[in-house]
């Protein structure tokens, strides 16, 4: 999973136009989501051994079609390899004139060229490279101390266990078709409303319904409001949460991390992005239940209510709008 989430963004903003390269990479976020739905939907039903059998059959099926996968075009270049650099871009834009693909591969290559190495030196010795690396690793700490990892993995747990026939495992299917359908919207909108619009709106919403998951746990928990006849309000909170999560802060992290950083650091940039993405994934995961034991549920909503709160001022003050740039107008800005 570590190369998936390395090398994916990289290779979906090389690859798109400027036009629609937000809706590609949120492609890349509705496939995970339905990964997540796929195992929501069969897991109750079906032991670990067969669910892992399952579940595998799907890497072999992309293995056997990523074989007609087209390299990058900036691979390509970087590699001296012209012809086949000028056949792929000029396929994946649609140019087919001559001077115009021309011109826009010798500016590409210019590009390439000016930034040949990539060491750890380059990347924290530039402060434009030290911005970018800044701006997308606070995003996605922010993104996962919002709370998604844990509300997966605590899901069948968080949500009631009975109310209205359902069940908490298909109150988790739910959770998961909501989260699906929510990232097409976002693929919609990338590249109309811009990244940094749909990054606050996301982190601002997620905020005001996880503020009132913590308010509604605080009051269940501490007997101070009989709760049973609305236990349906943390399906109902969360729920918009992950709508408001899959429209902004979801797929941001994977769009700007293929778009910030140039070809000679990128590679490395994104090596970090996913180290740390990883690992403040883990560690609100296995701190939810800790904290959550100790002090309440309601904490752990405040601490991701925070969070979503703290992501929404950063996108509106410091994160930039990339939307419908060129990789090298937004590499050389």
């Amino acid at each position: 999973m570590g190369i998936v989430f390395t090398v994916t963004p990289l290779y979906i903003a090389e690859i798109s136009n400027p036009e629609i390269r937000g809706a590609m990479s949120t492609g890349f976020e509705t496939m995970l989501y339905l990964g997540h739905l796929i195992e929501f939907s069969i897991g109750p039903y079906v032991s670990y051994e067969v669910l892992a059998l399952i579940s595998i059959t799907i890497p072999i099926v992309f293995l056997i079609i990523s074989c007609w996968m087209v390299e990058s075009p900036y691979f390509l270049l970087k590699k001296s390899r012209y012809l086949e650099a000028r056949k792929t871009y000029s396929g994946l834009t649609g140019i087919k004139d001559e001077r115009v693909l021309v011109d826009h591969l010798a500016k590409i290559e210019e590009h390439i060229n000016e930034k040949k190495s990539g060491s750890l030196k380059d990347l924290f010795g530039s402060r434009t490279y030290r911005r970018s690396l800044m701006i997308v690793l606070v995003l996605a700490i922010v993104q996962r101390f919002s709370g998604m990892s844990a509300v997966v993995a605590y899901a069948s747990f968080i949500f009631p266990s009975t109310i209205g026939g359902l069940s908490s495992s298909s109150y988790t299917i739910l959770f998961g078709v909501i989260t699906l359908l929510f990232t097409f919207v976002s693929a919609a909108l990338m590249d109309r409303s811009g990244r940094k619009v749909l990054t606050i709106t996301s982190c601002f919403g997620s905020f005001v319904v996880e503020l009132l998951t913590s308010v509604y746990f605080y009051l269940s928990q501490n007997s101070i409001v009989d709760t049973t006849h609305i236990t349906w309000i943390p399906f109902a909170t969360i729920s918009m949460y992950a709508g408001f999560y899959s429209i902004g802060m979801g797929p941001i992290v994977t769009t700007i991390q293929g778009e910030l950083f140039p070809p000679n650091v990128k590679g490395l940039a994104a090596s970090i992005v996913t180290v740390v993405h990883a690992g403040s994934g883990s560690l609100v995961t296995k701190f939810y239940q800790i904290v959550s034991d100790k002090f309440g549920v309601y904490v752990s909503f405040s601490v991701f209510s925070l969070s979503c709160l703290f992501g929404s001022v950063f996108a509106f003050f410091v994160m930039p709008e990339t939307k419908n740039k060129t990789l090298l107008e937004i590499q050389s800005g």
